[in-house]
């Protein structure tokens, strides 16, 4: 969430909890209490799509950073027993298909890295007896291929993931702007009638809507018109 958006939300528990504790005066409103849950229901859906946002992507990027690391040195294993098979055999097709370094495939881009294992993992297939005696097995085989579902996998969730973060954060902002249009277009106007009934709690309402700077910047009144959070 950002600064501007936090320091609004700390506005929106401040109304909540004063007028949490007035519920008997507002009570003399009849339309208040509906309203009102209208606005509360809004700041709940905030925290909990801020709690999503926050969730989305925990654990996934780590996995994906650990089936990449494990890709690069199955890659590399096979990659260079296809590349000697083939400089023994004077194949260049082998020898330059499996040529590769540590450092080409780190920096590489997530498709790239698939791209060139699914190429390894193919001649390697197609080469199988003939890898045996630089020490790749079937097996060994059968790893890369895994490794490469594995890691397209967790590419997959990571980028669903992230689209999930981007699908709460546009929603945060459309909820704090419904929050802003509830307590601008109703609650401060209901609770206009407590400045001559009970000014106090008119002045405590004033007070809990002003929105502090928790960055450090001060405090100011919320305009007339809130900004776009």
């Amino acid at each position: 969430m950002l600064d501007r958006q936090e320091n609004k939300l700390t506005m929106f528990e401040a109304v909540i909890s004063l007028l949490d504790a007035n519920t008997i005066k507002t009570a003399a409103i009849a339309a208040f209490a509906a309203t009102y849950t209208v606005f509360k229901n809004f700041v709940t859906q905030i925290k909990a799509k801020d709690v999503e946002k926050g969730g989305a992507t925990i654990g996934k990027t780590s996995t994906k950073n650990a089936d990449r690391a494990a890709l690069v040195s199955a890659v590399m294993t096979v990659g260079g027993a296809v590349s000697a098979l083939g400089a023994a055999t004077n194949n260049n097709q082998l020898k330059e298909g499996g040529k590769t370094t540590r450092s080409e495939l780190n920096d590489i881009r997530d498709t790239l890295l698939v791209t060139k294992a699914q190429g390894i993992y193919g001649l390697a297939n197609a080469n199988a007896a003939a890898l045996v005696p630089y020490g790749i097995t079937a097996a060994v085989i059968t790893d890369l291929d895994t490794k490469i579902t594995s890691y397209n996998n967790s590419l997959g969730a990571r980028e669903s993931s992230v689209a999930q973060q981007v699908g709460a954060t546009t929603q945060i902002k459309t909820l704090f702007k419904k929050a802003d249009k509830q307590l601008i277009d109703q609650i401060d106007l209901l609770m206009e009638s407590f400045a001559e009934n009970d000014p106090q709690f008119y002045t405590e309402y004033k007070q809990a809507r002003v929105i502090y700077d928790l960055s450090g910047g001060g405090s100011n009144p919320p305009p007339p018109t809130p900004p776009t959070p």
